[in-house]
């Protein structure tokens, strides 16, 4: 069987907490239709009691079909308000609870299976199994309204709901066909309609490449034919789709004109009642409403299917696993960083996500036999050995690929290492709980995210009860404060998505202003300075060594130049620690590290 989270994910479990509303709303609701099933009768008596004359009759059934009608609407505002108030709640509820899953799963769940697969999820399936759910109860009690209308009519004439009933059997019919092609065509026009989303996209973020190589007009092109591509689709579609529409309504309307012509003739051939006749046309599209509601609830169905399995795949551990932890704590950390003897290696390849038909064929088997996709993996870390003393400034270089950044992401727990150990202060980090370990790390990488926030705002999420004066302090520390002076908003300046009113140094030293106001005893940069121009890059390493003395600060660097200062750096090739010493010690003697500085000095 498949290994699911203890707490899985259950709508019912939302609904537990507004079960009296729940309740109260489906006896309104309940109670609504029942007031539409007797409204229709006692119209078709009054209506009936209009023809014979009796208009003290009529005026008191068409007096209690109105008003009917009347409270039926004066219902429905405390049944919205009901409805309102208790799916906006669920809502944030669900949406607190999903949110709350992916800070949970693992970063190398989203390292292989990337941000749009839980984006979707949680804002788009979370909204769909919604939508279902909060629509089903309503569709059911109408389609329950309109079988007991059917049995009624079968009441006053047999032939009649026969007829009707033969009629519902064909649009049904139709309508599953109908919505095979439909389901067919819209996947085709969603899979275009995505490919030219992608391509406009990358027009959108490259059009500084695009300027200075003269590429508008091959472009312009290129998107005027996916568009026209994309249109011609969606046109094709909606011809026959309206086309399929019109041909549904026709027959229903012919259908409905056959119902009373039927009515009339066993009206005036065997005595039918005049109020059966008048409830009879009253109600002669109800085989159409029927195939709607059961069109919808199939329809439905199958959305809350999909959308549902998709939402409790992120509680299943083998599809997206959580970052586990222990419970040991640090009580003061002091800095001290220790690799014993640490293999890592990453997932390469994974198997193809199957089709439906055969997800169905899995289920049915699985109890007999566990299937496990293939997985390749590449070895990056090989016996990983060094020990940072705390207040130490060390640093990690090698070539591309060599496992610098591995070893730093192992430090936090981003990834677990497969054998060996990574200690803090002697203490294994698979047995310190999640707080007592991230709360003494900071890690800075090569393109640290800047939310869309004012410049105060990004550095209070690191500590939200800062005051001004530690603000300012950080932002000196990392070399950013006569730039945030300058503003016209100083620290409330909007930076814009990403930082995108930010510089590349700028951002960076915003990112380690962040990481000096948490205040960690441990601080990783992981290319801070790798993409930045040589004015920036000592700014911020200015910054870094602004942070020397009572943290422990470890640097992966790209650029050897950037960790002369460093008082130890370890040389990786090939996912091993080839060598280590102080900047001159590699320079003369270790061949691989001189080679690589000569040629960043060429």
């Amino acid at each position: 069987m498949k290994k699911r989270a203890k707490k899985p994910f259950s709508f019912l479990k939302y609904v537990k907490k507004y079960i009296p509303l729940v309740i109260l709303n489906i006896i309104l609701n309940i109670g609504i239709y029942v007031m539409v099933f007797y409204s229709s009768i006692f119209a078709a008596r009054g209506l009936e009691a209009v023809t014979l004359s009796d208009l003290h009759l009529a005026i008191k059934y068409l007096g209690i079909s109105s008003g009917m009608y009347v409270a039926i609407n004066i219902l429905n505002y405390p049944l919205d308000m009901i409805y309102c108030y208790v799916t906006s709640h669920i809502y944030v509820d669900i949406k607190r609870d999903l949110t709350a899953r992916l800070f949970e799963i693992s970063a190398e769940s989203y390292g292989e299976s990337g941000a749009s697969a839980f984006v979707q999820r949680v804002l788009n399936d979370s909204e769909q199994v919604f939508r279902v759910f909060t629509s089903i109860f309503e569709i059911v009690c109408d389609l329950v309204t309109n079988v007991v209308i059917l049995v009624y009519i079968m009441t006053f004439n047999v032939y009649i709901g026969l007829f009707i009933l033969g009629t519902l059997v064909i649009v049904v019919l139709f309508d599953y066909f109908r919505n095979r092609w439909i389901k067919k065509n819209r996947k085709e026009i969603r899979n275009i309609n995505d490919k030219v989303y992608s391509y406009t996209n990358e027009i959108v973020r490259s059009q500084l490449d695009i300027k200075t190589l003269d590429l508008e007009e091959s472009l312009k092109s290129t998107t005027q034919d996916m568009h026209k591509g994309l249109e011609g689709k969606k046109l094709k579609f909606n011809y026959k789709a309206g086309g399929l529409r019109t041909l549904k309504n026709v027959f229903s309307n012919s259908v409905a004109f056959c119902i009373v012509i039927l009515a009339v003739f066993i009206f005036e051939k065997f005595a039918m009642p005049m109020v059966a006749f008048l409830y009879i046309f009253q109600n002669r599209n109800v085989f159409l409403r029927m195939s709607n509601n059961l069109n919808n609830i199939l329809s439905m169905a199958v959305d809350f299917r999909v959308s549902y399995d998709r939402i409790i795949e992120l509680f299943e551990e083998d599809k997206f696993p959580t970052e586990k932890f222990g419970n040991e704590v640090i009580e003061e950390c002091i800095g001290e960083v220790e690799f014993k003897d640490v293999y890592f290696s990453y997932k390469i390849t994974e198997k193809d996500k199957e089709n439906d038909k055969n997800k169905k064929k899995r289920r049915k088997n699985q109890e007999e036999k566990e299937e496990k996709p293939e997985i390749k993996k590449k070895q990056v870390l090989k016996g990983i050995n060094f020990k940072v003393e705390a207040g130490d400034n060390i640093a990690i270089v090698g070539r591309s690929g060599a496992g610098k950044s591995t070893i730093v992401s192992l430090i936090p727990k981003l990834y677990e290492c497969e054998e060996g150990e990574v200690l803090i202060d002697g203490k294994d980090i698979k047995t310190l709980s999640k707080q007592s370990l991230r709360k003494n790390i900071s890690l800075v990488n090569q393109s640290p995210y800047i939310f869309n926030l004012s410049i105060r705002e990004n550095l209070l999420l690191a500590k939200k009860d800062a005051t001004e004066e530690e603000l300012v302090n950080a932002l000196q520390k990392a070399s950013l404060y006569d730039f945030v002076q300058g503003l016209e908003q100083g620290l409330d300046s909007i930076v814009g998505e990403n930082g995108v009113k930010l510089s590349g140094g700028q951002k960076q030293r915003l990112a380690i202003a962040r990481a000096l106001l948490k205040d960690s005893k441990i601080i990783i940069f992981d290319e801070s300075t790798s993409s930045l121009d040589n004015f920036a890059q000592e700014e911020v390493k200015e910054a870094i060594q602004n942070l020397s003395g009572n943290r422990t600060v470890i640097t992966v660097a790209h650029r050897l130049s950037t960790i002369k200062n460093a008082q130890k750096i370890y040389f990786i090739d090939d996912g091993k620690i080839i060598d280590s010493g102080d900047f001159d010690e590699l320079l003369n003697g270790c061949e691989e590290f001189a080679k690589l500085f000569s040629v960043e000095n060429i």
